[in-house]
């Protein structure tokens, strides 16, 4: 992977936008630093199960996972732009609709 930037850090991990060099794809890394505490891990297992078993519009679409000695990563679609969160915020919050919209299952 060739790194672009970083583009969220949380506290428990970061995502990066990075190229998928042998595809030249640009996807998402979301990098946890691997913990000891059984939460933590009990928390990466479910979202990634998730992630896995999830195809919908609105939610990144998986693409593999791989670990190291101390991280734990997850590569996914790389969705550009404004993030939900963002996006809430800039417009002091949803309605209803657009909201019934979003969360829906498809």
């Amino acid at each position: 992977f060739l790194q672009i930037l970083k583009d969220w850090i949380g506290s428990f991990s970061s995502i990066f936008s990075v190229i998928h060099i042998p595809t030249n794809t640009k996807v998402a890394l979301k990098i946890t630093i691997k913990s000891d505490d059984q939460n933590q891990k009990k928390f990466n297992n479910q979202e990634l199960s998730i992630l896995k078993s999830v195809n919908h519009p609105f939610i990144c679409k998986y693409f593999s996972d791989f670990e190291t000695d101390h991280l734990f990563i997850i590569v996914m679609e790389l969705i550009e732009g404004t993030n939900f969160l963002q996006y809430v915020n800039q417009n002091h919050g949803l309605k209803i609709k657009l909201f019934s919209f979003l969360t829906s299952e498809f």
